[in-house]
């Protein structure tokens, strides 16, 4: 390895603490149980065009998942690798391992290599230096 690559690594992981640092704080709740009901609705059925409005400048992912359920899984389970990307590219998502994980465990058991593949590189990327 270089020391190039070494420094970025080291740069990109202390991004990504202080990312998840600063949103730790945040008690957003949602406004309804519909709202999570229809995020889980557009996860399952791939309407990408109702999760970007209903999840748009909000934390949603991770209020969800503070309940027991994950979008993330949901699409994975569903292969839809178009949410997924939406997901982990969502500007409010703090990264989970262990929702990572289950969630490529589900693509990878229902035979969707590509979002699995998806997955595991966004952890080797985020979260795999900031242990």
């Amino acid at each position: 390895m270089t020391k190039q690559w070494l420094f970025f690594a080291f740069i990109t992981a202390k991004a990504m603490k202080a990312k998840i640092r600063s949103y730790r704080n945040i008690t957003h709740v949602s406004d309804s149980e519909k709202t999570i009901t229809d995020i889980m609705e557009a996860c399952k059925n791939g309407n990408i065009a109702v999760l970007s409005s209903l999840a748009e400048g909000k934390p949603i992912f991770n209020e969800i998942e503070k309940r027991g359920l994950s979008p993330l899984v949901v699409a994975s389970h569903n292969g839809h690798t178009n949410i997924v990307r939406y997901i982990l590219q969502h500007k409010h998502y703090i990264i989970n391992p262990e929702i990572l994980a289950c969630a490529a465990t589900t693509a990878r058991i229902n035979g969707q290599e590509r979002i699995r593949s998806l997955i595991t590189l966004y952890y080797i990327k985020y979260c795999r230096y900031s242990a």
